[in-house]
């Protein structure tokens, strides 16, 4: 694996300690400076919480004191340490915190807490220059992902992503930086992350070799060898890997302010596969390097009085900025049947401006993108006539028919092999006509299917008896008359 990294220059490697530490020589020191190129930062993570077995306060006190031998043999060449996630006392922890901090300053990282909330998190914030945070928890919180850019401009923070983080996620630039063990997975599971010039993209190991035709051109144009890696050879496929994540971290770094640090992806893995990997990985879950945090952040406690907590009511509130209403007069009828007017409210698009490039998720291939500003696009439009209604119609058909054409170039480009996407759009595209022409049918049509047993007719039935009255006589007829008749004619 370190082979690997060093020959894809990877600038950012990653180290789980507790991986590492049954591998450590007994007789001399393991220098982070003997395994890596000067060029490399190395990142170092506990591995405290894969604890596989229950430990004894003496096993975990023994595993704390060679992390911070660890740390204090290489802290020279370090570029970030997070805390011993093992289970520990607050107040061990708290030692451990202060000695990290006087050893690393700036490059020692505690880890948050999901348990202390926004609380926690602020604490955090406002005593350390960078703070791990486990991005699938911020991710679950709306409340939380809002607060760090926030608390990053209050306080200087710089936030360190423990357990990977999506793609989108990291685009958006509120990480500083991010570890993950992804590039590990084409080479153990098969997978495919494709960095196409604009995002990354992660394709299951069932989409294997689809997914390495379709990008064939990517992985000449980047100087790899696109036949090894269409034939699984997972050196290649790992170091194309290693570049994609590479193209990543520019295009984050791109999309900062000038005066901010540049973005890094640490690729872990770097002395030994940390044992997370026994299962593969998605971007939902980036198993590798995962920093859970430990028991307890802050010797604070955050104080929870249910019966008194009660919100402050509101003098004044505000209408959604999603949604504004329009004033309309229409003509109704009382209770007594007068016609009446009456003012109604009719709902319309919000027209205030709330997405930040800052938060956006496509800040990383924006080209409007400036830091601290609001979006730059607006959208005009209105859907009020019939033909506004079928411009939309037409437009989103003419979006579609775009997007097929596209992509039966890309199918062509890579061989021509059958793209089960490509065959996927064009039945969209199929049902998208059909609707358009139902929408836009105004033919009239009538159909019946009337079906009756019983003794009465089915238009005797519909319409009345009077229907019969046509075949009926207009007098009654002697039935005498009627055989007297007969035989005078015989």
């Amino acid at each position: 694996m370190q082979r690997l990294l060093k020959e894809s220059s990877a600038q950012h490697v990653g180290l789980s300690f507790h991986s590492l530490v049954n591998r450590l020589p007994k007789k001399k020191q393991w220098l982070v400076s003997e395994k890596f190129e000067p060029t490399q930062e190395v990142y170092l993570a506990s591995g405290g919480h894969t604890f596989k077995t229950k430990k004894t306060v003496s096993q975990v006190q023994d595993f704390l004191d060679a992390f911070e031998m660890f740390v204090e043999n290489n802290a020279a060449n370090l570029a970030l340490v997070t805390e011993c996630d093992a289970p520990m006392a607050p107040v061990e922890r708290t030692v451990h915190r202060t000695r990290m901090q006087a050893l690393l300053g700036e490059r020692f990282a505690p880890v948050w807490d999901p348990e202390t909330g926004a609380r926690g998190l602020e604490w955090l914030a406002e005593r350390h220059g960078t703070v791990g945070l486990p991005s699938s928890e911020v991710r679950e919180s709306p409340v939380l992902s809002a607060r760090l850019v926030p608390l990053a401009n209050r306080y200087g923070t710089r936030w360190h992503a423990l357990d990977g983080a999506r793609p989108d996620d990291l685009a958006t630039g509120r990480y500083a930086s991010a570890a993950t063990t992804a590039w590990l997975s084409p080479m153990r599971w098969g997978e495919t992350i494709v960095w196409d010039g604009t995002r990354m993209v992660r394709y299951q190991t069932a989409m294997k070799d689809q997914a390495r035709r379709r990008h064939r051109s990517t992985f000449r144009l980047a100087g790899f060898d696109a036949d090894r890696i269409l034939g699984d050879d997972h050196e290649e496929i790992s170091r194309f890997t290693v570049w994609s994540f590479a193209r990543l971290e520019e295009a984050v770094s791109r999309r900062k302010p000038p005066s901010a640090p540049p973005f890094s992806v640490i690729q872990g893995g770097g002395e030994a596969v940390p044992e997370e990997l026994s299962t593969p990985t998605t971007w939902n879950n980036d198993m590798g390097m995962v920093e859970h945090p430990p028991a307890v952040v802050d010797n604070t406690a955050v104080v929870v009085r249910n019966e008194a907590s009660r919100p402050a009511v509101r003098q004044v509130r505000a209408t959604l900025p999603v949604v504004s209403f329009e004033k309309h007069v229409a003509k109704e009828f009382d209770e007594d049947g007068n016609q009446i007017q009456v003012e109604r409210n009719l709902t319309r698009k919000g027209k205030a401006v709330l997405r930040q490039c800052d938060t956006c998720f496509i800040s990383a291939a924006c080209p409007m993108f400036e830091p601290g500003s609001e979006c730059a696009y607006d959208l005009p439009l209105e859907i009020k006539t019939k033909e506004q209604l079928n411009a939309v119609n037409y437009m989103a058909l003419e979006m579609q028919v775009e997007r097929v054409a596209f992509m039966r170039l890309a199918e062509e480009l890579n061989g021509g092999y059958a793209d089960p996407n490509l065959s996927s759009e064009m039945d969209r595209l199929l049902r998208m006509q059909e609707q358009i022409k139902k929408i836009e049918d105004t033919s009239e049509t009538f159909k019946l299917s009337v079906e009756a047993k019983g003794g009465a007719g089915i238009l005797s039935r519909l319409l009345g008896e009077k229907v019969q009255s046509n075949n009926a006589l207009a007098a009654p007829v002697d039935p005498a008359q009627i055989i007297q008749g007969y035989t005078n004619n015989a």
